[in-house]
């Protein structure tokens, strides 16, 4: 939400990957149109992921080193995609130190720092949160020490599995529809239509901006220690 991401941004395609340089391949959720060769991996949740090489200098610039999938060493280092999937998400973790935080904290946050034009949608999503904020209906989000790209950390389920210790919950709505969070509820009778309401509040404008909108609402279930996606939801 904060920075240009592909966009216009001059672009430098990785074509072979080293093992080496496996360590430093990191995700994101695919919210662009991206050229059909870029490597992404459509995870069991119907949610796609892209993989990029992290440089600090480079994205400074705002410039992401993509992974192609012809000609790229990535296929043969012995992983299934879903390994690699789970390799690429350590790394992310590692990098990029996922958090959760009180939603209504990262909108603050946020409000200060984005574009004008986005402050309307800001306060929107704001004004539903609102609705729902008592001490059983809380809402928080994953993001990470950088403040965007950090929706992936939703696929962490030690983060889940650790927040539902300290909130003593059984299960816990993740929903996705924005890159740089995922959305966090506990669950009760209510909160399945607030979050479908926010995250269809997010896809509506993103998806205006001509960029690629996953919405999908997963649950966590603690007991079993697993993500799962709660039924095939249209929030359109």
């Amino acid at each position: 939400m904060r920075i240009k991401r592909w966009g216009n941004q001059p672009r430098r395609i990785k074509n072979m990957v080293t093992c080496k340089e496996l360590e430093v391949v990191l995700m994101e959720l695919e919210t662009e149109n991206l050229n059909p060769d870029i490597y992404r991996y459509r995870t069991e949740w119907g949610i796609n992921v892209v993989y990029y090489i992290f440089d600090f200098q480079l994205m400074d610039e705002l410039i992401f080193q993509l992974i192609y999938l012809n000609n790229s060493n990535i296929f043969y280092f012995g992983m299934t995609e879903n390994e690699l999937f789970q390799k690429v998400l350590k790394n992310t973790v590692i990098m990029t130190q996922p958090r959760i935080m009180f939603f209504p904290e990262y909108l603050e946050d946020l409000e200060r720092v984005c574009k004008r034009s986005l402050i309307p949608v800001i306060k929107r999503l704001a004004a539903v949160m609102r609705k729902i904020q008592n001490k059983s209906k809380q809402l928080w989000c994953v993001t990470n020490i950088l403040g965007e790209r950090g929706a992936v950390g939703g696929f962490y389920k030690c983060l889940l599995r650790k927040f539902c210790m300290t909130y003593d919950c059984r299960h816990l709505f993740v929903g996705f529809s924005n890159n740089d969070y995922a959305l966090l509820s506990m669950v009760n009778e209510n909160t399945v239509m607030a979050i479908g309401e926010l995250l269809n509040g997010v896809g509506s404008v993103r998806s205006d901006s001509g960029k690629i909108i996953q919405r999908q609402l997963l649950i966590y279930d603690y007991g079993k220690d697993s993500l799962e996606e709660l039924e095939k939801m249209d929030f359109v």
